[in-house]
């Protein structure tokens, strides 16, 4: 009876992960934005070429981003979250990603590119923040991350970023993150 009760826990600690609440996937997912992405992106130079790119930046980023979440999490050992890009809300209205681990929860993850005016425009900002409280309700998310793209050598990201905070800074639910695909360097 023993050795049953020691495999069994053996197994179970094999099985489930510690992702036991909403507020784990979301540290999880920043954690791969904060380390993985930015150094994919940073460092590593994805989308440097994109400012010379004309069409379809935004889909390109968005399929090359869920591949790369999906090899952070099986780095990690993890297989069974859930990546959907673009899910359609019932006012026709999508998230770039919804991530979500069985019952657990859910994280909306957002992205913008600066040259975006809804990132740009003060009022358009503004505007859009009330869009991303839907997209948490909508998919009945507990957490959203925004995430802003620089492309372009002209932009400061850094400028932009402060910006956009400041219309979540009442918002414990919404958290803004910035990726440079522009080294310093080659600017």
């Amino acid at each position: 009876m023993y050795e049953c009760i020691r495999q069994y826990n053996k197994l179970k600690h094999n099985a489930y992960l510690d992702i036991t609440s909403p507020r784990d996937i979301y540290q999880l997912v920043q954690d791969i934005i904060d380390n993985d992405l930015r150094r994919w992106v940073e460092s590593e130079g994805a989308y440097r070429f994109i400012e010379e790119s004309t069409r379809n930046q935004e889909i390109m980023i968005q399929k090359t981003i869920k591949t790369q979440f999906e090899n952070a999490l099986l780095r990690r050992g993890i297989r069974d979250i859930d990546i959907i890009r673009e899910p359609q809300l019932l006012d026709d209205i999508r998230p770039d990603f919804l991530i979500s681990y069985g019952f657990i929860g859910s994280v909306v993850v957002e992205i913008k590119r600066v040259t975006n005016s809804q990132v740009r425009n003060k009022e358009e900002r503004e505007k859009y923040a009330s869009k991303l409280k839907r997209y948490i309700e909508g998919t009945n998310s507990d957490y959203l991350i925004y995430i802003l793209f620089n492309t372009k050598k002209k932009d400061k990201l850094d400028k932009y970023l402060l910006e956009v905070e400041k219309c979540y800074k009442d918002n414990a639910r919404i958290v803004v993150r910035g990726l440079n695909c522009v080294r310093e360097m080659d600017v």
